[in-house]
């Protein structure tokens, strides 16, 4: 069995579209050393256009609610709320377990993987670790509606759910189970996302594999791909 391990730098190629939207970039940047570990860095769009602050809305609200546990995210959540929370928690932890000197840590990145007139897609990796075995991982794909700066839904972009799903087993069957055995159970994963060259699927750690088995993923180019998309 083969161990996949990607970061975000290394799973996207420079997107590259003839055609782009009018959106104007920059970054959200957020560090500290104390009392916690946090690096936040993604892009955020400078247009004072609703789409733009569409956008902007959701990219912070998706890093807000990486910092924080289930049962406090809600609409209601500002992304300096949940980097004050993950902070007092923290502190409330090494109070109550003064013996403890480990430092938890999180970090939320974002790229742009694709932008066109009709499509901006950005690709995000968050990070936590709260002192268990492990850190834990998180990729995702937000395909925005260019012209509105809605999340875009697979079927708002796709069409013939069916041959489409189709396609993509057969690239997941000769991807992961090219010899013949079945290693993998075929579904679609939660992260597509759209890239310079296609479509790209990534599969987040235990969504088909175990935890050491690390996070596989595929792309199929566009040229495969042309007779299901609606948008481009």
């Amino acid at each position: 069995m083969q161990k996949y391990c990607y970061t975000l730098g290394v799973l996207l190629l420079l997107f590259s579209c003839e055609k782009k939207s009018n959106f104007k970039f920059s970054t959200y940047n957020f560090n500290q050393e104390a009392p916690t570990v946090l690096n936040l860095n993604f892009p955020v769009l400078t247009d004072s256009t609703l789409p733009a602050k569409h956008i902007n809305a959701r990219l912070k609200k998706e890093a807000a609610f990486q910092l924080s546990p289930f049962y406090i995210r809600n609409d209601t959540l500002t992304l300096n709320g949940a980097i004050h929370y993950f902070n007092s928690n923290f502190l409330g932890f090494n109070t109550d377990f003064e013996t403890s000197d480990f430092i938890w840590e999180a970090s939320f990145n974002g790229e742009i993987s694709y932008n066109s007139p009709n499509i901006l897609s950005i690709a995000t990796q968050s990070y936590v670790n709260k002192g268990g075995a492990h850190g834990n991982t998180t990729v995702s794909f937000f395909n925005f509606n260019a012209k509105t700066g809605a999340v875009l839904k697979l079927d708002d972009f796709i069409k013939n759910i069916d041959g489409f799903s189709a396609l993509v087993e057969d690239y997941f069957n000769r991807t992961f189970n090219a010899d013949g055995l079945i290693y993998y159970q075929f579904k679609l994963p939660k992260a597509i996302g759209f890239t310079a060259n296609g479509l790209v699927f990534y599969y987040n750690t235990q969504e088909l594999t175990d935890y050491y088995e690390g996070s596989p993923e595929f792309m199929i180019p566009f040229t495969e791909l042309n007779s299901f998309l609606k948008l481009k």
